[in-house]
């Protein structure tokens, strides 16, 4: 009878001792068994039922994450398994392991009872139960945890229960601490079961520049035109190193702040690795790996994690900070020190916002005639012609720089509709002028690319268009100063003559005050900002964050996010192109002829200037749009367009 209940708690039910579905038990009415004996042997026998449950699960489950999924009938099953709601992967493996582990000390002692029963074959079942007693508390628990792997979690006050368990999760930490430990070092990722809480990203395309920017070359293959085609393969390379938190498989005890800076870290080291790969770095302390030479210290703290029994929140952060701390700060060498980027960001400054404004005045007073007409196959190289002859002309001390830009012409983007639909009228003045599809090539030299992503390079080339617009209309308004002051003696008989210098002189000062703004209140301020972040820190995730935040506030404090005030000033800078093309008309012809042309012209800058006005004046108190109150006190400082429109 001994060796039939001890064959039962290796999980094999006989003749005696039978599985009834539910438990294992023996068999009722026997004549030589009193109940009290049947009782005391059916509690025993209850442990072979659930290490039965338990030989079954890992035998089923460890068997199969041990195989490769990739022929077609192990995918099979893996879908089977799915469906009966557990998927196959390292982590079930891992539980699978722990469990076994804890099932050793099990055997052990049936191996044991079993030496002490062939000694004596009268020991009594109560021996049994007494050298198996601990797992009557902890087996009813595991059995009831396999039944909550896909729904919950089991919490349990008994140390002997809590032990066990502390068993599996060690083992599935130390799986997680190996695949964390390969990220961290190498930037690899070895998740075949898409169960890691670290995956790739969507690359870098159209999609992910604002599409509220209002820019007339928006696609992804439009900005591939023009970057050098170094760069594109450069980033092309590098667009594919975004990865991302899988938020649904993120471990309840680590924080999504913490499983950022992973991400980060991983980041960094795939960009290294793939920066030695294409032999761009030139940091000889960094040949081998971005940890230099604290890459032994590195491996040490994350083999230190893997060892620990239990999970510590505190130390696990303060590891995955110091690791941080060291690439953030690797990265940084490399970008700023080594990638000059200050020098770079003043470079972009003098270019794609007009730092260099005699450049761009020479270069608008030559181009401005052929770029008012639609653009054509040959524009770029006379365009590039006349903007190498803008810099010789001002004598620009450093052409090593100017090599780097180009001047190139985008075909907009213009949403397809129904044929029989009419085009709108913002279509045709992007087709009828070439200032709209003006865009500034600039070769990114490793490792700006980091940096200087295809969306932050749009955001430039959005903030180019709308700054040499202005500075466009500033010199046109000068010219008709001119024109006026050379024909003042014959025009100043004229009844409209006056109305005329009144409203170029409007137009002057509402323009000149909103560059001034641009390029004072907004660009020199938020540069200042950006350069004195940069150098008070030694960490390449703050100097990013720093840039960002930077084109950011550029693009919004230009209002180009805001769209009734973005379309009121490109509403009024049409008006004044429309008005200086009416003064240059009128060089030769009676000005009282165009009398009706005018007072359009009059009555449609006042509306817009008003509804400028207004929509200032309604947010100038909200300390979250300041830049519109310091807008509003450029243009009307002396309040004299708010009491024309009547505004208190």
């Amino acid at each position: 009878m001994l060796h039939e209940i001890l064959l039962a708690l290796s999980g094999y039910p006989g003749s005696i001792i039978i599985n009834d579905g539910k438990t294992f038990k023996v068999l009722p009415n026997l004549d030589f068994l009193h109940s009290g004996e049947a009782d005391l042997i059916n509690r025993v026998c209850r442990l072979g039922f659930y290490y039965r449950q338990f030989q079954s699960f890992i035998t089923k489950y460890l068997s199969t994450t041990t195989r490769h999924i990739w022929n077609k009938a192990a995918l099979l099953e893996k879908e089977k398994q799915d469906q009966d709601g557990l998927r196959s992967g390292v982590y079930l493996s891992s539980f699978c392991v722990g469990l076994d582990n804890i099932l050793e000390p099990y055997r052990l002692a049936i191996l044991t009872i079993e030496q002490e029963v062939l000694k004596d074959s009268h020991l009594p079942v109560s021996y049994l139960q007494h050298q198996l007693e601990e797992y009557q508390m902890t087996f009813p628990v595991l059995a009831e945890t396999l039944g909550y792997l896909s729904s919950g979690k089991q919490n349990c006050g008994i140390k002997s229960v809590e032990d066990c368990l502390q068993v599996i999760i060690h083992t599935c930490y130390k799986t997680m601490c190996k695949q964390l430990s390969t990220w961290l070092l190498h930037g690899i990722i070895t998740d075949r079961y898409e169960e890691f809480y670290i995956c790739q990203a969507k690359p870098l395309d159209e999609d992910e520049i604002d599409s509220n920017l209002d820019h007339s070359t928006s696609s992804g293959r439009g900005l591939l035109d023009i970057v050098d085609t170094e760069s594109a393969r450069i980033m092309n390379v590098f667009k594919y190193l975004r990865f991302t938190v899988r938020s649904e498989v993120l471990p309840a005890h680590i924080p999504p702040r913490i499983a950022d800076k992973i991400v980060f870290i991983g980041e960094s080291v795939r960009i290294f690795e793939n920066a030695k790969n294409l032999s761009l770095l030139r940091d000889s302390s960094l040949v081998y790996s971005i940890y230099g030479d604290q890459m032994d210290e590195v491996t040490m703290k994350l083999k230190t994690l893997t060892s620990r029994q239990i999970f510590s929140l505190s130390i696990f952060e303060e590891v995955i900070d110091k690791i941080r701390s060291t690439v953030a700060e690797s990265l940084w060498r490399i970008v700023v020190d080594d990638g000059n980027l200050i020098d770079c960001l003043k470079i972009l400054k003098e270019f794609f916002l007009l730092g260099r404004g005699e450049l761009f005045l020479a270069f608008i007073d030559q181009c401005n005639d052929f770029l008012k007409k639609p653009p054509n196959a040959i524009i770029e190289h006379d365009l590039n012609l006349a903007f190498q002859q803008a810099a010789h002309k001002i004598l620009l001390p450093d052409e090593d720089f100017l090599s780097q830009f180009r001047l190139k012409i985008i075909q907009p983007d213009i949403t397809p509709r129904d044929v029989t639909s009419e085009p709108q009228e913002s279509d045709k003045g992007l087709a009828e002028c070439g200032w709209t599809s003006l865009s500034l090539q600039y070769n990114v030299q490793w490792p700006l690319q980091i940096i200087l992503t295809k969306s932050i390079l749009e955001k430039y080339n959005a903030l180019f268009r709308f700054l040499i617009s202005v500075n466009r209309t500033q010199l046109e308004l000068q010219n008709c100063w001119k024109l006026q002051m050379q024909k003042r003696q014959e025009w100043q008989e004229q009844t409209q003559f006056r109305n005329i210098w009144n409203l170029r002189n409007h137009m002057a000062f509402l323009v000149d005050n909103l560059q001034y703004y641009l390029q004072v209140d907004v660009l020199e301020g938020q540069f200042t900002i950006l350069i004195d972040k940069i150098n008070s820190t030694k960490d390449f995730e703050h100097v990013r964050i720093a840039h960002d935040q930077f084109i950011n506030a550029l693009v919004g404090q230009s209002f180009r996010l805001l769209k009734p005030v973005s379309h009121c000033l490109d509403e009024i800078l049409n008006l004044c192109h429309r008005f200086c093309a009416f003064v240059n008309r009128q060089a030769d012809e009676v000005l009282e002829s165009y009398e009706e042309e005018f007072e359009d012209i009059s009555k449609c800058f006042e509306r817009q200037t008003s509804l400028l006005l207004k929509i200032l004046s309604s947010v100038r108190s909200h300390q979250a749009s300041p830049h519109l109150s310091q807008l509003l006190l450029r243009i009307d400082f002396n309040k004299f367009f708010s009491a024309s429109i009547g505004i208190s």
